[in-house]
């Protein structure tokens, strides 16, 4: 026969002192932002570059 109790244990106790996490923290932005800007600043870069290409082509 199994004897349950509602002392608190060692277990329990450090269930208790784990805080949970935010699940988006403030920092989680920053890469998707940073890969946002660096896909943009590529576009950007290519499309001068084409124009240069078109508009030397045309000379």
């Amino acid at each position: 026969m199994e004897v349950r109790t509602t002392a608190a244990t060692q277990e329990t106790d450090a269930i208790a002192s784990v805080k949970p996490h935010p699940s988006f923290p403030p920092t989680a932005w920053v890469p998707p932002v940073r890969s946002l800007g660096y896909s943009l600043a590529a576009g950007v870069l290519f499309i001068a570059i084409a124009w240069l290409w078109i508009k030397r082509k045309d000379q």
